[in-house]
């Protein structure tokens, strides 16, 4: 999904949607750490990291790992938004537990078509996986029963999956 509209929009123009204002400023913390690590290594991006804290670690992250991953492209942090959709498919496939294959595949094709999936490619903003990561989390507390009744492995994943929700997008902690 994301190749296939990261190719749509190199093929037919630029990025269908042109970066906003805080997707501005998540690619620029990422462009400023790589400079940082390619000047001084992880001690120059970690320093840089603390100079200027990101308004979303998980964001500025990815944009870094991305421009790192793909070179500094207007499109670089789009293709790096297949953490997102991996993750949503992953907990798709998560829930089919117990569904045979084929229908676990069919599934699983039929969610990667909602329009989620796209809006996650062209936005880079930290939205979707926040609210991804607390939807799981939410899921996990009420199907598994943790952590009332879960048990320790559940009751542990659920609070990581809320750590990494609040790191994600720590402005807005009341909310998550």
């Amino acid at each position: 999904v994301t190749m296939i509209t990261v190719q749509y929009s190199l093929r037919y123009g630029r990025l269908t949607h042109v970066p906003e204002y805080d997707d501005v400023n998540y690619m620029t913390d990422g462009l400023r750490w790589l400079e940082a690590f390619y000047d001084h290594g992880l001690a120059g991006a970690i320093e840089a990291l603390r100079a200027r804290p990101p308004h979303s670690p998980f964001s500025s992250g990815l944009a870094m790992a991305s421009y790192l991953i793909f070179g500094a492209h207007d499109w670089a942090v789009n293709a790096g938004n297949v953490v997102v959709l991996f993750t949503y498919l992953l907990f798709v496939d998560h829930l089919l537990e117990g569904v045979n294959l084929s229908r676990r595949m069919a599934i699983i094709l039929l969610s990667a078509t909602v329009p989620l999936t796209t809006a996650a490619v062209f936005h880079f903003r930290p939205d979707a996986m926040c609210g991804l990561v607390t939807a799981m989390a939410i899921v996990m507390a009420v199907w598994r029963g943790a952590p009332a009744g879960g048990t320790l492995r559940q009751t542990v994943w659920l609070g990581l999956l809320l750590a990494g929700a609040l790191l994600i997008k720590p402005s807005v902690f009341a909310m998550t």
